[in-house]
């Protein structure tokens, strides 16, 4: 059996390489002699990490051989399809699925977020080509109300990282520079801040953020770990803040970390006594472990998310120190406890996507 799995993989960001991790594991599971392919951004360092056969994601000879030789093309989760980034994107995963089509291949989507989008040929070329694919789930409401207004045939399930991601007792390893000469002498609850390069952050919202989470949350009592999830797109931002806090607090102990792999993440993300996040998986994977969590939003698809579990956020774009310091306030005494039924019942449907994927490989 031949597979080939295609994503926003080898990029470094979390979020999508824990989904390939979690999907290769799958696969060599149930099919020992399986062979996976993985289009990629980055070949050699995909082909070091899993043993595989990595495809560069522009080399389109390469890719449409790879299309035509394999049994199926898996999409395994994530939010492909949306033109909020570039509408380049969504075109081109769509021309992926398209080739898929018209080699009559086996094409599955699993737990995949789709939307917003918002360009008309964009939205007739997703209506046209996903009814034509082999099966679909989606990891949330909103995508699964999308496809059935389109009268595209799919099924709701999670997020796949909700099954990746255990509770964990936490060895963090990771790359840290600390900012300040402070001797971590006594322990105190970790303050996590997770962030990404986004126009609308600016210098005037990162000092909101450094001013009201060291107000908040007293040096006395908290250290702060500012936790990079892509190093490519977010270390600037991140020593940026580092270097704020710093000068507001000189004597605070302050860590940038860069985790090594996504075992790594997950336990740094999970070891947090308090998170602020942006990426929607490093709040998933906090969340997961039943820690304190406020989102800030740059994208519909985490609004949805806390809107689900019943978590407050702020969306970046109207982010002021009002807003901010009214939603610090509401982290601080939010008991996590309250979402553990409802993150339980999406760690059983993320675990249905292995189910789904297996029967209609077999099928």
């Amino acid at each position: 059996m031949k597979f080939l799995l295609a994503g926003y993989f080898g990029f470094g960001n979390f979020g999508d390489e824990a989904i390939l991790k979690y999907a290769v594991a799958m696969l060599r599971y149930y099919y020992k002699e399986a062979q996976i392919s993985i289009i990629t951004q980055n070949p050699d360092l995909t082909a070091k990490e899993y043993g595989l056969n990595g495809i560069y994601r522009f080399d389109f000879k390469k890719i449409i051989f790879s299309i035509k030789n394999c049994d199926c093309l898996i999409f395994p989760g994530g939010s492909i399809l949306q033109d909020i980034t570039s509408i380049k994107s969504i075109m081109y995963y769509l021309s992926l699925i398209w080739f898929g089509i018209i080699f009559k291949k086996k094409v599955i989507m699993i737990s995949q977020g789709i939307g917003p989008i918002k360009n008309s040929l964009a939205q007739k070329l997703t209506q046209k080509l996903l009814k034509k694919v082999s099966f679909i789930a989606v990891r949330d409401e909103k995508s699964f109300e999308l496809l059935r207004k389109n009268d595209i045939p799919c099924e709701l399930t999670a997020d796949l990282i909700w099954a990746f991601t255990q509770k964990t007792n936490a060895k963090e390893d990771e790359q840290i520079t600390i900012y300040g000469d402070i001797p971590g002498v006594v322990e105190k609850s970790k303050v996590g801040i997770q962030l990404r390069n986004w126009a609308d952050l600016t210098e005037e919202k990162l000092q909101i953020i450094a001013k009201n989470t060291l107000k908040f949350f007293p040096k006395l009592d908290f250290d702060y770990k500012l936790i990079c999830l892509q190093k490519n797109s977010d270390e600037k931002l991140l020593i940026r803040l580092g270097e704020i806090m710093h000068e507001m607090q000189p004597k605070a102990r302050i860590e940038l970390c860069i985790p090594k792999n996504t075992d790594n993440t997950v336990e740094l993300l999970q070891n947090m006594d308090y998170m602020i996040a942006m990426r929607f998986h490093a709040g998933l994977c906090t969340i997961n472990a039943e820690k304190p969590l406020l989102m800030l939003s740059y994208d519909p698809k985490t609004e949805e998310f806390c809107r689900e579990l019943g978590l407050e956020y702020v969306n970046i774009q109207d982010l002021t120190e009002n807003s901010y310091t009214e939603k610090i306030k509401w982290l601080k005494e939010f008991n996590p406890a309250k979402t553990a039924l409802k993150t339980n019942i999406l760690v059983k449907k993320s675990q249905q996507n292995v189910d789904l994927l297996i029967r209609e490989i077999d099928k």
